[in-house]
């Protein structure tokens, strides 16, 4: 049962502020002074991969009937092992061009599986060498659409085989040089440096000169005329990734996704990872954030979110310090939905609680369904130390209580795996929390201390965590403990 808590009087030794959610508030500050919030959540990945470009540029070189026929090959293979054999038997740099290779590396991935490669496919890992050494061969013919497509391929490949991820950030910084090459970067459509950026940021590869470049050939008024949406979106998120604020790049991206006709093609994920990337890097946009704001509660948007994109949607407006009472009220509906709420992860729930939290909103059905969905996390070991450090701040934030969400947060925070990941800041948190909402869990209280005192944690910790630990101690009677 959920109900506010009833009114006090702060006493003197009161902390002047809750504690936040994460080390660091994050700012609101000007377009030009952007800079990266370190204590953003979890980099948000789109679910649906960018698509590789498929248009044939305008100054290809005409293809032989040699490598028209091998392509044709490449895209009929039905199954992985006639395509290895495609690769293996055929596959020459001699006679081969770039288009015969980033299709061979996309079909390949089609037929990817790790239970095939743990399973000790050899030739099929050799197939894939065999590719690469084209790429690094064959590099100085590679075009704009070529140079993406490799990019978007190796991106995917370390994703699905992170074992991999080596071997494609080497491919990538061969792939780097050509990009840079005025002849491909003056040819880059919108989709292709989307593409390219996405991969870096996907491998986590930060690759500022590769960044530079690219942010350039997306403010060329004649590129910048030609982003959609999905690029814009994809754009946003990698250079947001790697923590690179680029201010004339999100200016221009702000400003194209705001054309009524760009706006109109945003869907839930492309507004959830626009403003995750604006927030992570500290950026207002007011006109942006309005316009997002709008999209969103456009029915066939708002009916389409899903729990990721929803708790970055509203990590973000919060974490920025913008009010969307609107925006909020609407997201609630689709939250407090049985089936829809059944599949938040624990740090879904975690920012959508702190999101409200932050903007002063006690949404009781979104309170009572994300406590419910909390406990069963919580109770499954799903819930790591900064999902129960946000959790229990969110609560004890709008003066909510909730016996059952607290002691499933207080076992899970006191559990072996669990309380030695607990940082600083959220030591804190917890024990603040639960004060504030005059619990007294003596086992919790002295776990959190036997914690603070370990020299990693006792040396992080603030003078406002020292504050609200003594204080938290003093105000459930466990002085001597503190």
């Amino acid at each position: 049962m959920l109900r506010p808590m009833f009114p006090f009087r702060p006493r003197p030794d009161w902390p002047p502020d809750p504690p936040e959610m994460f080390t660091g508030r994050p700012v609101v500050v000007p377009r030009a002074q952007a800079f990266k919030v370190t204590s953003a959540p979890q980099a948000f990945i789109p679910p649906s991969l960018p698509q590789r470009s498929l248009a044939p540029p305008q100054s290809r070189k005409k293809p032989t009937n040699q490598q028209v026929s091998l392509n044709k090959a490449l895209v009929g293979a039905s199954t992985q092992g006639e395509l290895v054999n495609l690769i293996m038997d055929r596959m020459d740099p001699k006679f081969a061009n770039e288009v015969n290779v980033t299709t061979a590396l996309h079909r390949l991935i089609k037929f990817w599986t790790p239970e095939g490669s743990r399973g000790g496919d050899a030739r099929r890992g050799e197939a894939l060498r065999k590719l690469l050494r084209c790429v690094v061969e064959m590099i100085d013919s590679f075009d704009a659409q070529a140079v993406s497509n490799c990019c978007l391929a190796m991106a995917k490949i370390g994703r699905l085989q992170p074992e991999l991820a080596t071997d494609s950030e080497i491919i990538l910084s061969v792939v780097a040089k050509r990009a840079s090459d005025p002849e491909v970067l003056s040819t880059l459509k919108p989709q292709e440096v989307a593409n390219t950026v996405w991969a870096f940021a996907t491998l986590g590869v930060r690759n500022l000169h590769l960044m530079d470049i690219m942010a350039e050939r997306a403010v060329c008024p004649h590129v910048l005329a030609l982003f959609n949406a999905q690029d814009v979106a994809n754009c946003c998120w990698a250079y947001a990734t790697i923590g690179y604020s680029k201010p004339d790049l999100f200016d221009a991206m702000a400003k194209r996704a705001v054309q009524p006709h760009v706006l109109r093609s945003f869907r839930a994920q492309n507004v959830a990872n626009v403003l995750w990337a604006y927030a992570t890097l500290g950026i207002v946009d007011a006109d942006l954030l309005a316009a997002l704001a709008g999209q969103a509660l456009e029915v066939e948007v708002l009916s389409s979110f899903k729990p990721q994109e929803m708790a970055c949607t509203l990590w973000a407006y919060s974490s920025l310090g913008i009010s969307q009472p609107t925006v909020f009220h609407a997201l609630a509906q689709r939250a407090v939905e049985p089936a829809f709420a059944a599949t938040f992860k624990a740090q879904e729930v975690a920012k959508t609680v702190w999101a409200f939290a932050k903007q002063g909103i006690a949404h009781r059905e979104v309170f009572t369904v994300m406590a419910q969905r909390a406990i069963f996390l919580a109770t499954s070991g799903q819930y790591n130390a900064q999902d129960v450090a946000n959790t229990v701040w969110s609560f004890a934030t709008l003066g909510l209580e909730h016996p059952e969400l607290l002691s499933a947060m207080s076992r899970r925070a006191t559990e072996p795996a669990v309380l030695p990941k607990f940082k600083a800041q959220e030591l804190a948190n917890v024990v603040w929390a639960f004060a504030t909402l005059r619990v007294v869990d003596p086992g919790l209280m002295r776990a959190v201390a036997q914690r603070a005192m370990e020299p990693s944690i006792s040396q992080a910790l603030t003078a406002q965590n020292i504050a609200n630990l003594c204080w938290a101690f003093a105000s459930v009677g466990m002085q001597d403990d503190a």
